[in-house]
């Protein structure tokens, strides 16, 4: 049980963003789908940053920021759509700190995340790198200490990607 913040793990890789108050890196997507026997063509996801936000909550301190298509898949896959016309899903998890995060960068582990997810979106983007992009500015909001990936501020994440996988409170539950 993770009972306080563990020290950052050293990574040795150069962000991609840095603010403020936190840094990120792409994951390499290709060596991603190496390490899992696949074809990159068969990855669903588009983007994947690793967060390192250590004010945002007092016991983890990085972030996985994820970005997949909605497209059909080859492999015959489903695809859950639960709004018309979206294009694009983003998942946001806070990550174990008990593992390190430059081997996940690397695209050589798969990364172990804390449940459950804190936040995630389907939205609509007329091509990858326009979803991309707005993904990105999330990332940088971030790191400038302006957006919070903890599941507390999901509030901040409804209003900048709408709350359509939003599990609806029923009238009268606990």
């Amino acid at each position: 049980m993770i009972t306080t913040q563990r020290a950052l793990d050293p990574v040795d890789i150069t962000p991609k963003i840095t603010g403020a108050k936190g840094r990120a890196w792409l994951v390499d997507l290709d060596a991603a789908a190496r390490y899992h026997n696949e074809k990159r063509e068969d990855f669903a996801q588009l983007d994947g940053w690793i967060i390192e936000a250590p004010w945002a909550h007092p016991i983890w301190h990085s972030y996985l920021l994820a970005l997949c298509h909605l497209r059909p898949m080859g492999d015959g896959r489903k695809t859950l759509i639960y709004q018309i016309g979206v294009t694009h899903e983003l998942q946001l998890f806070a990550l174990n700190p008990e593992y390190p995060r430059q081997p996940v960068i690397e695209g050589k582990q798969p990364w172990r995340w804390l449940e459950p997810i804190n936040f995630a979106a389907q939205i609509t983007a007329k091509t990858d790198s326009v979803a991309g992009a707005r993904v990105r500015r999330a990332v940088a909001e971030i790191c400038e200490g302006r957006l919070n990936p903890d599941s507390d501020y999901r509030h901040q994440w409804v209003q900048r990607f709408g709350g359509n996988m939003m599990k609806r409170e029923v009238a009268g539950s606990a």
